[in-house]
């Protein structure tokens, strides 16, 4: 009789187990397309670069994640990936985040110094306290974003959704970039206020819908790499080549569409971005394939693409070749002067968010006074003119180490090697157009970042199943 109680008693535990597993599965799918939905929808208001939009981004975000944990907590289950999984960087964001707070404080401790000698005592290190708060609002809106998209992520068949959804979306993006361009060349319908004559899409500056637009460059070159790898190693007779060559063409086809957008914004760092960030996915996917013949092929016919996009959609982007040297020096002087304004503070900054009220502190000729420079045209000067050079710096550390341990990963051969080219591809595109442009100031691009690194990053935690 015990024994029949025993087993009985066995049975309704697996039965609870199961329930509970499927109610886990459910939650992480509607968290997966809810998360989705936000990186579908942030591009369409202006890249969400306007506080309203963002603002409803980040209660969406942040509504969710109290609904997930909750329901975490009411099934008793662990995270899939849990903070121990990122220690160091979970670390680092807090101190970020503290530090916003910290330069809201009424502390008297800090002056401004005016051109003209003058020293002025302000109450806070922020001269824009309510600027900090709308960019600590956001890095904890990024930061559950992140947390979320790595449970998600945990399951490779979502990953993978995610991947080709989120191409779906971008490759869309493009066309109607196009064809708002040459049916009026307006933005959602309304008159251009700046980039006349390029491609913005959504977007009100070419370069972040470049950035944007590279991003989904990478997810196609990285499944063209992984299509081409599945191709070297099959067998003719097992049915595999036909089928990929299939997929070959339609991700080839999205990539060189991505190419042409791309172009005509002419944005010169997004071409080139959109080009080194494919270079970097295709490498990173065939690290797993030893037979040469797969490069010898892709690698001219990837010029010769190239070049022919070049030829049909460069217009663009060739008239702004000429005036090159022109953009470089005033880029250099702005920088100079950006510079200028972060060794006045270097270990507090002038506050989060807080750049565009400090920056006519030192602005001076040979810098354009016509203009109001609200951005500082490259993201680490920004963060270090705006948090200090200690604590500017950890953000990109946190980023760092998640890229570095993607590249061991890699370098180890472990994991979902397609997530790891791709995130890292994406870092290649952020990383380098952030040194000249503020793309990654974007809250739009800013999503599709942190989603694609989260992909990456799930990848290379080691996983006994996925839910």
């Amino acid at each position: 009789m015990s024994q029949i109680e025993i087993n009985g008693a066995g049975v309704t535990s697996k039965r609870s187990s199961g329930h509970i597993k499927a109610r886990l599965t459910r939650l992480n799918d509607l968290t997966f397309w809810v998360m989705l939905a936000v990186l579908a929808l942030t591009p369409i208001p202006f890249g969400s670069a306007r506080p309203f939009f963002w603002g409803l981004a980040a209660i969406i975000v942040g509504l969710w994640t109290a609904a997930y944990m909750a329901s975490m907590l009411a099934m008793q289950q662990n995270l899939r990936i849990g903070f121990e999984k990122f220690g160091v960087q979970t670390l680092l964001a807090a101190l970020f985040c503290l530090w916003l707070v910290v330069q809201m404080l009424p502390l008297g401790l800090t002056s401004v110094q005016l051109a003209d000698g003058v020293s002025l005592p302000v109450p806070t290190i922020s001269l824009a306290p309510g600027a900090t708060v709308l960019m600590l609002i956001r890095q904890l809106t990024y930061g559950l974003f992140f947390f979320l998209m790595l449970q998600v992520s945990a399951n490779e068949s979502r990953r993978r959704l995610l991947f080709d959804i989120l191409l779906g979306v971008i490759v869309a993006y493009g066309v109607y970039g196009l064809v708002s361009l040459h049916s009026g060349d307006t933005i959602l319908g309304l008159e251009k206020w700046a980039y006349n004559g390029y491609a913005t899409g959504t977007f009100v500056n070419r370069n972040s819908f470049a950035t944007f637009l590279a991003m989904g460059g990478v997810i196609a070159a990285a499944r063209i790499g992984k299509l081409l790898s599945d191709s070297a190693a099959a067998h003719p007779d097992d049915g595999r080549p036909r089928h990929l060559r299939g997929n070959l063409l339609l991700y080839g086809l999205a990539y060189v569409w991505l190419a042409a957008v791309v172009l005509s914004t002419g944005s010169r760092m997004g071409l080139f971005v959109t080009v080194l960030g494919a270079v970097l996915a295709v490498a990173i996917a065939l690290r797993r394939t030893r037979r040469l013949s797969v490069l010898a092929l892709i690698v001219p016919m990837a010029l010769a693409v190239l070049v022919a996009v070049m030829v049909f959609f460069g217009s663009a982007l060739f008239e702004r070749l000429g005036d090159l040297d022109a953009s470089s020096d005033a880029r250099w002087d702005l920088y100079r002067q950006i510079w200028q304004l972060i060794m006045q503070r270097p270990l507090t900054g002038f506050g989060g968010g807080a750049f565009e009220l400090a920056f006519p502190i030192i602005h001076q000729a040979p810098v354009n006074s016509d203009l109001i420079w609200s951005r500082a045209h490259n993201s680490y000067l920004a963060l270090w003119a705006e948090t200090g050079l200690i604590f500017g710096t950890l953000p990109l550390i946190a980023i760092g180490l998640i890229g570095a341990r993607l590249a061991i990963t890699v370098a180890r051969k472990r994991g979902h090697l397609e997530s790891q080219a791709i995130a890292l591809g994406v870092l290649g595109v952020g990383g380098v157009h952030s040194l000249v442009d503020f793309s990654l100031e974007i809250p739009a691009n800013t999503f599709v970042f942190l989603a694609l690194l989260a992909a990456g990053a799930a990848s290379t935690v080691n996983l006994k199943a996925s839910r």
